[in-house]
């Protein structure tokens, strides 16, 4: 299971731990990010305010549940569809239309963070 900055960012702007949730929604998947995810979040997290929170606290997360990190850098969203369309049976978490549709054109089963907190 690869999840997405715009997912992580959304939740935790939220209060809810997109981690756990999605951990708890797929218990037998291991969440994979990619190192360039890592980068993203850490540049938003120099922000002040909800979203330099979120991405702080989503950063203290992956440590926190060790996940597992991809180290290829490069364009995030390019390093999700090519990751999930070359791993048979992955999903993605995310809250980015534009990925969503790419997701769908390969045939990637996509699901979104909502505000509840759970993962649909």
């Amino acid at each position: 299971m690869i999840i997405d900055t715009s997912s992580l960012v959304f939740g935790f702007a939220n209060g809810k731990n997109i981690i756990e949730a999605a951990l708890q929604r797929f218990p037998k998947m291991e969440l994979l990010v990619s190192r360039s995810l890592i980068g993203e979040l850490e540049g938003i997290s120099t922000n002040k305010g909800k979203r330099g929170d979120a991405a702080r606290l989503a950063l203290l997360s992956i440590k926190a549940k060790k996940v597992k990190v991809d180290n290829k850098r490069g364009n995030v969203d390019d390093w999700v569809l090519e990751t999930a369309a070359n791993n048979r049976g992955s999903i993605v978490v995310t809250n980015d239309t534009q990925l969503i549709r790419r997701l769908d054109g390969a045939g990637v089963r996509s699901y979104r963070a909502r505000e509840s907190g759970t993962i649909g």
